[in-house]
């Protein structure tokens, strides 16, 4: 009998993403990929690179380029992969549908969708066109964009992580109404995880968890600056689980507060339930400077654990904790703001295990993978009844 299922082709042109890796990215691709096979797709994954580091679910088809390294001939070989990407996903033709990961110079999947008149569904979770003259060097800047532009006005459906980032999305030309919020989601195994122990020097005392990576948007420095803070007025402890360019002044404060602050490092997105549901308070210090584009990943999963959420106060943060019941937040950049709240909802039990049931029941109704599986799936007009309709492709 044929199988009848529909066959997704499912993309990550990302030369720093390998699918089966450990970067939260690679976390993202592969849940997503594993909800879209429950929910019923034939999927197969293409991607520029592979760490084999774990098991997907999935068929993965890896174009090996070289492409590694900064500059302009890094990016000329990037672009030139987009080739050997369109010929893998021509021999492993034909598919129903393409959903892309978005990232730059990467023509390959709406040059496939266009072919066949299938449609694209691009999932964009960060305008990567202005990170990269921001934060990176980026050499074919012009290329770059134009491709970008490209790619979202043409895709079917643009799906974007944060309302912001709709905003940013529309000014490059998409019509809103072909522009969608869809935020990230989580594996149903935070609602059901044991707690781990909490690290023995911190054992006995109140636990503040950061879990992320050690960079400066992420208000690594202020936590130190307000922890110390917070611990002149009552024993504490802080518990971060993280790696990247800040370690040193971690391993700094893990030095001179040895009973006090631990540090466990990168860890494998596994523990992350027990890590969460051992903790407290899981504290997201966004400073004021933070991007206001993205979707709080940790901090969606803190409420996924039940682990009550301290977190900045900015319209970004609003828009995912809603009401002040599923979160308290603070002043961002203000120390002193932060221990007050700290300590209130320290003091607070009941608080607290509010806070840990709303958090829980969010998470339930609107942030796992399967919602997002779900509504990729209405999108693509793909039901029971009729498994393999597609939708109009529009083309730009």
């Amino acid at each position: 009998m044929t199988d009848r299922r529909p066959r997704l082709a499912y993309i990550c042109a990302d030369r720093g993403i390998a699918p089966d890796g450990t970067k939260g990215a690679a976390v993202h691709f592969r849940q997503m990929g594993r909800a879209l096979v429950r929910q019923g797709a034939q999927l197969e994954a293409f991607a520029l690179k592979s760490k084999g580091a774990t098991e997907l679910g999935f068929p993965l088809q890896v174009v090996l380029h070289g492409s590694r390294g900064t500059g302009l001939d890094a990016e000329v070989r990037w672009l030139a992969a987009g080739g050997a990407l369109l010929e893998s996903l021509e021999a492993r033709a034909p598919f129903d549908a393409v959903y892309e990961r978005f990232s730059l110079f990467a023509p390959a999947g709406i040059a496939y969708a266009q072919s066949r008149d299938i449609p694209l569904v691009l999932e964009v979770n960060a305008p990567l066109w202005i990170e990269a003259q921001k934060y990176r060097s980026l050499e074919l800047r012009e290329t770059a964009r134009s491709l970008a532009r490209e790619t979202l006005i043409r895709a079917y459906r643009v799906l974007v992580v944060s309302p912001r980032l709709r905003e940013i999305v529309c000014d490059e030309g998409v019509p809103p109404e072909r522009v969608q919020v869809f935020p990230n989601g989580v594996s149903e195994r935070f609602f059901s995880a044991k707690p781990e122990n909490k690290p023995a020097r911190l054992a006995g005392r109140p636990v503040l968890l950061f879990c992320g990576s050690l960079k400066p948007w992420h208000g690594v420095n202020f936590l130190l600056e307000a922890f110390r803070k917070l611990l002149e007025r009552r024993p504490v402890g802080l518990w971060i689980v993280g790696d990247g360019p800040l370690r040193d002044a971690i391993e700094l404060a893990q030095q001179e507060l040895p009973d006090h602050v631990h540090w466990e490092g990168a860890v494998a997105h596994e523990r992350l339930p027990g890590i969460l549901k051992a903790a407290d308070i899981a504290v997201a210090p966004y400073p004021s400077s933070a991007p206001d584009y993205f979707c709080p990943l940790k901090v969606i999963e803190a409420l996924a654990a039940g682990c009550p959420v301290l977190a900045s106060d900015s319209p970004m943060m609003r828009s995912w904790v809603g009401e002040p019941k599923r979160a308290i937040l603070f002043a961002p950049d203000d120390p002193h703001d932060f221990v007050a709240a700290a300590e209130a909802l320290l003091d607070d039990t009941g608080r607290r295990r509010d806070l840990s049931r709303e958090g829980v029941k969010t998470a339930q109704d609107r942030y796992t993978w399967r919602h997002r599986a779900e509504e990729l799936w209405r999108l693509l007009g793909w039901n029971d009844a009729t498994p393999l309709s597609s939708p109009v492709v529009r083309r730009g």
